[in-house]
């Protein structure tokens, strides 16, 4: 069997061999020229150039006996030109040409007879209906939503696309029905959605002045995508042009631009018999987001730069009349650091490189109480807080070996990292039960109930992910147009947390009674009683390492007619937090061959004039499971409770603390109950044998027709069908669930 599986591997990697060595999530796009005479026939061998935007330096490419040149890697954006040189012809250039994400722009060049020394300027439309692709897409330029009334993140733009809306209680946007969690989010071909929920974080809510171009995909995507079966968001930084440009503002708003709250309606605090409404005083409160950007040449046509810091301030001030009678004046303070760089280099002709960085932490100082007054007054609220450390870092390396090979190389690497152990008071919990106010020594006597109440807390909760991709394609001209696609591509994942209910520890003492264990058939007792130690909260470390290899062809069977077919298959494995003798670090295994993804897609041209698209497709789409699951059911979630006899009535102020060791204090261990099973434990058979990766299937129809060079009016028909799910179902036990 195991000969068997390496022999199937290694034929598939020689066949992505063959075909070169991947192509990463895109950040880039391309133009495609076609280039006629007079009467309409190709000319062949014409010199294309492809300068401006940011693009640093000159992209060349010949053209073939169909007149067709594709120059591909151009960062996204607006102000390109393209130069057409062709002897017996005169000099032909189309200016102010825009580049979108993952998209081929396609424009004709009619070349006029002449020498090549007479220049002359031609306006070749762009076509904006990219008929050799049987996906479905929208890429929004900021020269678009520069001009729209909209929110402070790219986050905010992918509600302009069809199908997609904010759902609040299905995870965030959603994309033809998919929750939020079954998105990917890219940010420079960086995935920078949540490990644990598939959500995009607050943090990475990076503000528009930032980003070039958000493209939103839905429909029948290349094999290059996996692990969504909603819809894929991708945001390019911008990048820095030949000439300097930079902005300078702020956005604020206050309290005193808004409208007064209106009354709520809730029980009497004195009486719960009775509803009354509330007039809530309305809160103080100044938000300040200044916004600096500034982008320009290095080294002109060689090295391009970009940076931008826009840092949110929000700042309130609440008055609280309490129930108990008391008032005060609460601040609470949120920061959210912005900082942006991105450089673009092109050393040679053939050699392009860029790297972007992005610093987003976010900290908050204070905490403010309930309006109603129904909180503590005693509570350190002005100590409270909290911090969340981010980083993202992306670069990018293409190799442009020839006019039809590209060989290209991605790397990315994202940190997170929350604690609020800010103003938590290091208080160890204690509980009174029993003979509470006679058997302690008077020093330590208390009627039953909270003697201690503690807070909870985390010390850490950190994610990282690494992307690794190495890219290629390559184009072939047998019976048409073939541009091959393969690959691998890594995504290597960390979660390592510690988060308690009581990070200071638990203990509760049941002064004069008798333990009667829930195990097993057993009674214990001390000379004062017994007590238990309770360990309570997400604790441990787990990581993974997914991987995937595609193939795609992206086939032009003439001008009509494009037809787009793909594989890609992927190695997940679902980590174990809970790692103990016996239980292996891998909980789950999806090998390659059961996550096979093929898709196919056909584009029509009725006209072939670039200006309608009849498409559809088919494919198979399977989600990435997410670290909620093993940090819940696979050791990560521990609840645990340890009981001992109570022999010495001092213990009370010996056990402090969080115990090192929970297995050697003081008395005699009577029994340990773990009310949070791991479910990855071989010898529970809790982990179906059988179990299947999450699966959709989906079929998509579309009709795109350009109205004018502006405006494309769509229809599209979509049907996505859920054919395999995983649930995660507990069941509790006499000893626990």
């Amino acid at each position: 069997m195991l000969l068997k599986r390496s022999l199937w591997m290694a034929n598939l990697l020689a066949l992505t061999l063959l075909c070169a060595s991947a192509y990463a999530q895109e950040t880039n796009g391309s133009v495609r020229v076609v280039v006629t005479d007079p009467s309409g026939a190709a000319v062949p061998n014409a010199k294309i150039d492809v300068s401006g935007g940011s693009l640093p330096g000159v992209s060349t490419a010949t053209t073939g006996v169909d007149g067709l040149a594709s120059i591909t890697q151009i960062p996204p954006g607006t102000g390109y030109s393209v130069t057409v040189v062709a002897t017996g012809f005169r000099t032909a250039k189309a200016n102010d040409l825009a580049v979108q994400i993952g998209k081929a722009t396609t424009i004709d060049m009619k070349l006029e007879v002449g020498q090549m020394s007479e220049s002359v300027v031609v306006s070749a439309e762009a076509v904006m209906v990219d008929t050799q692709s049987s996906s479905s897409a929208i890429t929004i330029d900021r020269s678009f939503f520069d001009l729209l009334p909209k929110g402070r993140s790219f986050y905010d733009l992918i509600q302009i696309a069809p199908g997609a809306r904010n759902e609040g209680k299905a995870g965030g946007i959603q994309v033809d029905g998919a929750s939020g969690a079954e998105n990917t989010y890219f940010l420079d071909g960086m995935e920078v959605e949540s490990i644990q929920g598939g959500q995009l974080d607050g943090q990475n809510h990076i503000p528009v002045e930032m980003v070039q171009q958000v493209q939103v995909k839905n429909g029948i995507m290349d094999a290059q995508y996996g692990g969504a079966m909603g819809g894929v968001v991708s945001a390019v930084i911008r990048s820095g042009q030949n000439e300097f440009h930079g902005q300078a503002g702020f956005y604020y708003t206050g309290d005193g631009l808004t409208a007064r709250p209106r009354p709520q309606l809730g029980l009497d605090p004195t009486n719960d018999n009775n509803a009354v409404y509330f007039q809530i005083p309305q809160d103080k409160f100044q938000n300040w987001n200044p916004v600096f950007d500034v982008g320009g040449p290095l080294v002109r046509n060689k090295l391009f730069f970009f940076a931008g810091y826009m840092p949110q301030l929000n700042n309130t001030d609440r008055t609280v009349n309490f129930t108990t009678g008391q008032t005060a004046t609460y601040n609470n303070t949120f920061k959210q650091q912005f900082l942006t760089t991105k450089v673009d280099y092109a050393p040679f002709s053939k050699i392009r490189m860029n790297m972007s960085w992005v610093w987003n932490p976010q900290r908050t100082y204070g905490s403010l109480p309930s309006a109603q007054g129904t909180d503590s007054f005693s509570n350190n609220w002005g100590q409270q807080g909290n911090f969340t450390a981010n980083n993202i870092l992306s670069g990018q390396f293409d190799y442009l070996a020839t006019s039809r090979l590209v060989l290209s190389f991605r790397g990315g690497y994202s940190y997170s990292g929350f604690n609020n152990l800010y103003g938590i008071p290091s208080t160890t919990a204690i509980y009174y039960s029993g003979a509470s106010t006679t058997l302690p020594p008077p020093g330590l006597q208390a009627p039953n109930g909270w003697i201690h109440q503690a807070v909870a807390a985390t010390s850490y909760d950190q994610n990282r992910r690494t992307n690794l991709n190495a890219d290629a394609s390559y184009v072939l001209n047998w019976h048409g147009q073939h541009t091959l696609k393969g690959g691998w591509q890594m995504n290597q994942l960390s979660n390592d947390v510690r988060s308690s209910s009581y990070p200071f520890g638990y203990y509760r003492y049941y002064w004069g009674k008798t333990y009667h264990c829930q195990t097993s058939s057993c009674t214990g007792t001390g000379a004062d009683g017994y007590y238990r130690y309770r360990v309570l909260g997400t604790i441990g470390g787990a990581s993974s390492n997914n991987q995937a290899i595609f193939l795609q062809d992206n086939w032009r069977v003439n001008k009509r007619l494009s037809i787009n077919v793909g594989l890609r298959t992927e190695h997940e494995f679902v980590p174990s937090f809970s790692t103990s003798t016996g239980i292996p670090s891998q909980a789950i295994v999806f090998d390659w061959p059961q996550k096979m993804s093929p898709r196919i897609g056909v584009a029509y041209d009725p006209k072939g004039d670039g200006k309608q698209r009849i498409y559809g497709g088919f494919g198979y789409f399977y989600d990435i499971m997410k670290y909620s699951l093993p940090r819940g059911s696979f050791g990560g979630d521990v609840w645990k409770e340890y009981f001992y006899t109570l022999d010495d009535p001092t213990l009370v102020t010996k056990n402090q603390g969080f115990a090192a060791n929970p297995l050697g204090l003081p008395g005699t261990l009577i029994e340990t109950v773990d009310y949070r099973i791991p479910s990855n434990d071989p010898s529970q058979h809790l982990i179906d044998p059988n179990l299947k990766p999450m699966k959709q299937r989906m079929i998509d129809f579309g009709y795109d027709y350009t109205i004018s060079p502006t405006m494309v009016a769509s229809a599209r028909f979509t049907d996505r069908r859920i054919i395999t799910v995983i649930e995660d179902i507990g069941y509790v036990t006499s000893a626990g669930e």
